[in-house]
């Protein structure tokens, strides 16, 4: 019987082997960097799930943020990241339908905490791809939610314990940074990674020679919904460490990622940072034991502070240049966008239940779609808002289960914060990460990109806390 925790060989490994095509990419920044050692890296983490097949849920940020290094070396046409999900299908059918009996796979798939909230996203999903009548057009999208359901599925059948919940964060750590890595390589070297798998790559800019704000990029343009976690991930990290040399890491790692954020100008991971901060401060401080309760105005007024300070910081940083204006002229620009969408879908009553379809916003043209991302002057690439994004292509029944979902999870994971001192700071990181991705899909599109796989990751391994925190790990119960 495997033990509660990975091989930290074998899981040191898998960290090396996809640093690979980084270092590659790091001392030959190209936009067709040579494909096999991204390869090599997926070779070898093939040999390493069939030692322990735990890691296959650990690779999959890795395959999902790194493989797009391999974009010139495809496999009849297939992406790695495409070839590794059919292999992690292959491999669960084979593990958990030809070796096992039908009453074991059954409590494998027994939901969990909130599960039956994200069945119903999957089967509206569905029944928004079938009414939509545009099968040819969406098709990819609908592989996209396949994909996802196997990432789902991977991460709740391999990591079912905290210790490997807390070794998965590691991970998030060690791809965020490797992540921050290439997007700071490529800034430097004038590169536009959101170029990088179309026919607009190639484009080397010299920086000192343009009069507009340059902004660091990566191949999808909503990573914010990495960093921005990892980045609290890190400084949950920081404070609990035991060690100096891990704080100083953490420290570092965080450093990191705040500055890949500011080159990227992301002001939707800056705003979500400082709220997100603030709530985990004053979930940290109100579960602190041998706080007195005549401290809590200090406490409450230390939190003020932070949070100016914060603001503070992000202001000294944005005056660096003329061009890094704190302005909500983006923000303003995109309510006109959610504003056409809404009176787009007020013309259209029959798709107010269940939408256009998946990702129709972005893949059909027409003159419905144009006039969803009107924006006052131009028509827009993307309705930028998740809420106002699920609204028109998946209606409002999805919506409503989606904010449930969140709602339902947020409230269960702080009563266990509350209960459980050995859990606490998972179960705050996850917590507080949650409330990073709510917040910022306000203004900023999920979809169901790549980055959406860690996401997914993240709300199957909250269902797996809270059970564990229920049941005091001794075995899984269906909850809602």
């Amino acid at each position: 019987m495997k033990s509660d925790n990975v091989n930290g060989l074998m899981l040191g490994g898998l960290f090396i082997v996809w640093s690979i095509p980084v270092l590659n990419f790091i001392i030959n920044p190209s936009y067709h960097p040579k494909a096999w050692p991204v390869w090599f890296a997926m070779s070898v983490t093939f040999l390493l799930t069939l030692a322990d097949s735990r890691l296959l849920a650990f690779s999959i940020p890795f395959v999902a943020m790194i493989s797009p290094l391999a974009d010139s070396g495809r496999f009849m046409g297939l992406l790695l990241s495409e070839l590794f999900l059919a292999y992690c299908t292959l491999y669960w059918i084979s593990i958990h339908l030809f070796k096992s009996n039908l009453l074991f796979i059954g409590a494998r798939l027994r939901l969990l905490p909130g599960d039956l909230y994200l069945v119903g996203l999957v089967c509206i999903s569905l029944i928004s791809y079938l009414l939509s009548f545009e099968y040819s057009a969406l098709f990819p999208s609908f592989l996209n939610w396949i994909a996802l359901i196997i990432v789902f599925a991977i991460t709740r059948t391999y990591l079912r314990s905290t210790k490997l919940v807390y070794s998965y964060m590691v991970s998030l750590l060690v791809v965020a940074g490797f992540i921050s890595v290439l997007i700071v390589v490529s800034f430097i070297n004038g590169m536009s990674l959101v170029n990088f798998m179309t026919e607009y790559d190639n484009i080397f800019l010299e920086q000192d020679k343009l009069n507009y704000l340059y902004r660091a990029s990566f191949y999808y343009t909503n990573i914010l919904f990495v960093v921005g976690p990892v980045a609290i991930i890190s400084l949950v990290a920081m404070f609990t460490a035991d060690t100096i040399i891990y704080k100083l890491i953490f420290m570092g790692l965080l450093l990191m990622l705040f500055s890949t954020l500011f080159i990227m100008f992301a002001k939707t991971a800056f705003v979500t940072l400082a709220i997100t901060l603030l709530i985990l401060a004053f979930i940290y401080f109100s579960n602190r034991k041998y706080y007195k309760i005549n401290n809590r105005v200090t406490q409450y007024l230390f939190l003020f502070f932070m949070l100016l300070f914060q603001m503070g910081v992000i202001n000294m940083l944005a005056n660096t240049s003329d061009f890094y204006e704190l302005r909500p002229d983006s923000f303003s620009q995109r309510l006109i966008v959610a504003s056409s969408a809404f009176e787009t879908l007020s013309m259209h009553p029959e798709n107010f239940f269940f939408g256009y379809g998946p990702d129709s916003s972005i893949r059909l043209i027409s003159d419905t779609m144009d006039s969803a991302r009107f924006s006052g002057e131009s028509i827009e690439g993307a309705i930028d808002s998740t809420y106002v994004t699920i609204l028109f292509e998946y209606g409002f029944v999805f919506m409503f289960l989606f904010l449930i979902f969140g709602v339902h999870t947020l409230l269960r994971l702080f009563w266990c914060i509350k209960r459980n001192a050995k859990m606490q700071h998972i179960l705050i990181t996850l917590f507080s990460v949650i409330i990073f991705i709510y917040i910022a899909a306000i203004s900023q599109r999920i979809g169901t990109s790549k980055v959406a796989w860690i996401i997914v990751q993240i709300f199957a391994l909250a269902g797996i806390c809270l059970t564990q925190n229920i049941n005091n790990q001794s075995h899984i119960k269906s909850h809602l």
